[in-house]
């Protein structure tokens, strides 16, 4: 069985594929296949994946009717072939040693799920890392404590981030959205860390996640967004017959993400949305904290929208 399956989802994305594919050959580690989904691209990006897949017997590729990236990453979960499921963007690139150093930590921590940090790259300037209040070196992260459920579920989400295992998201039916929320990876996420204990945890940069304008997180409504998020774990948990206690635990992960969503809501429709859930999900005291909190945010909202009549 091949050890590590790389998804990429590929739309017009021909002016780096090179650099992205390129990044995952040169790998210190190579047992892997690279799996490309075509979404049905308009630029010559399909000619690129064949000449790869052509020249490299580890690059295979698949062309879809577009659905956006979350119905693309599905498809190529159920392609894969891996004991391991990674990821990369199209626009994006792998440090050497990244699938190395995540296939050791994985195998060394036993864990379903391990992560890194990665460099913000944009105009060749490096900054920022994503689980900055996480301060180890490579290890396990207990995730029990208030501060390191923050750290995981109040700051970051990517999938490229991770390595999981197949097996894990599998027998927990674990998928992404559809096309509708363009934060396809932020359910994804919430979904693996509610089901884990610990996770691993890799201290360095070793992705490199581009930042320009052409993405969709440039035109991107957060608030409507992280509700939909929200709303998609929900149903999962009903769907999937999760147990009670792992319930509890989602629940508390998704206060975060109910602040969030508060905090950059553009449309008060969101804000009713948001306080129907906590009425219908909450204890009393959560329910208290957190419809306070939704509606100290809501005034605000209100009172900038009078400002601009």
């Amino acid at each position: 069985m091949i050890k590590i399956s790389i998804l990429m989802p590929v739309y017009n994305g021909s002016q780096w594929l090179h650099e992205a594919i390129n990044s995952v050959l040169e790998q210190t580690f190579n047992d892997f296949e690279l799996i490309c989904i075509n979404d049905s691209s308009t630029d010559n990006s399909e000619e690129i994946l064949k000449e790869y897949s052509i020249k490299y017997s580890r690059v295979k590729y698949f062309t879809k009717e577009n659905e956006g990236p979350g119905a693309a990453l599905n498809y190529g979960i159920k392609k894969s072939s891996g004991q391991y499921l990674c990821f990369i963007d199209q626009d994006d690139k792998y440090a050497p040693n990244y699938l190395e150093e995540m296939f050791s930590t994985i195998e060394k921590t036993n864990c379903d799920v391990c992560v890194c940090n990665a460099f913000f790259w944009e105009n060749d300037k490096l900054s920022k890392i994503p689980y900055p209040d996480v301060q180890m070196s490579i290890g396990i992260v207990n995730i029990s404590s208030a501060n390191k459920k923050k750290a995981f579920s109040g700051h970051y989400f990517p999938q490229w981030t991770k390595i999981i295992k197949k097996g894990f998201l599998e027998k927990n039916n674990i998928y992404f959205p559809s096309r509708e929320n363009k934060a396809h990876d932020v359910p994804f996420h919430y979904k693996l860390i509610g089901l884990c204990d610990k996770i691993g945890y890799i201290k360095d940069c070793i992705y490199y996640h581009r930042v320009h304008e052409n993405q969709i997180s440039h035109n991107f409504d957060a608030g409507l967004y992280y509700l939909m998020t929200i709303e998609d774990v929900l149903n999962w948990i009903e769907e999937n017959n999760i147990a009670r206690k792992r319930k509890k635990i989602i629940k508390q992960y998704l206060k975060f993400l109910i602040e969030r969503s508060a905090q950059q809501a553009k449309d008060s429709f969101v804000y009713k949305e948001l306080l129907e859930i906590i009425s219908k999900h909450y204890d009393f005291i959560s329910r208290c904290i957190l419809k306070r909190y939704v509606k100290k945010k809501q005034r605000k909202f209100e009172k900038k929208i009078e400002r601009f009549q």
